[in-house]
């Protein structure tokens, strides 16, 4: 069962800020495979004009039964997107892509976490609109309640919680935690396969906010450490 990635290329930088952009492009991609050639599916973006990358990048991957029954499918249902204005190009060719288990298993739930975390502010105005005023409070909560229904016992310093988290959030980390914890459980490098996990969900919805976030976490983590030491 062979992972394959197609390259997909937007002509806005905004795209990197947009939400719903790379879910739309990834389920017009799902909605051309038959579910029985499927066996999994997720997405990164890149953007680096210092490298030569002067507009997003995402890279669009899914794990087929038959990488030749779907390919034309899925070239075709990109260029009717080009055409459309949604994307800028693609890629005329699939690339292999290979990872340890772990990462495939990472970046499989932090697609599916950050399709139901994108759902949940469409549905939540509320939510949204908080998010828009202070997102580095609502992406902290988020993941200190993520991680805590993941089973774990992150610690936030006070500092970085001051503003008290939305009404709806925690229903929000909830369902996104059901969608990891049971891979999260089996996996034998559970540190490993969370860096990974987390990494890959800033990537996919906020990834302004992950150095912020992670910031935060790390640096509670010093200063209880110290007091505990």
């Amino acid at each position: 069962m062979p992972y394959v990635s197609f390259e997909v290329e937007f002509q806005n930088p905004d795209a990197l800020r947009d939400l719903n952009a790379p879910i739309d492009v990834l389920r017009a991609v799902l909605a051309v495979i038959p579910p029985e050639n499927l066996r999994g599916y997720n997405f990164n973006r890149y953007y680096s004009p210092s490298e030569g990358l002067h507009h997003p990048n995402m890279d669009l991957r899914v794990n087929l039964d038959n990488v030749e029954q779907s390919r034309e499918p899925i070239k075709n249902a990109l260029r009717a997107l080009a055409q459309q204005g949604v994307i800028r190009c693609y890629g005329p060719e699939p690339r292999s892509w290979a990872e340890p288990q772990f990462v495939i298993d990472a970046h499989e739930a932090s697609t599916r976490c950050a399709i139901n975390f994108v759902e949940g502010l469409k549905k939540e105005a509320g939510l949204a609109q908080y998010m828009k005023e202070h997102p580095s409070e609502f992406m902290t909560h988020f993941v200190r309640l993520l991680l805590e229904f993941m089973g774990l016992r992150p610690y936030v310093a006070w500092t970085y919680l001051r503003i008290p988290p939305p009404e709806g959030l925690d229903d929000l980390a909830r369902r996104c935690a059901m969608l990891v914890s049971n891979q999260f459980g089996a996996q034998k490098k559970k540190a490993d396969f969370l860096e990974r996990f987390l990494h890959t969900f800033f990537n996919c919805t906020v990834g302004a906010m992950e150095g912020k976030v992670m910031g935060a976490l790390s640096g509670s983590l010093f200063w209880k450490s110290l007091t505990e030491s």
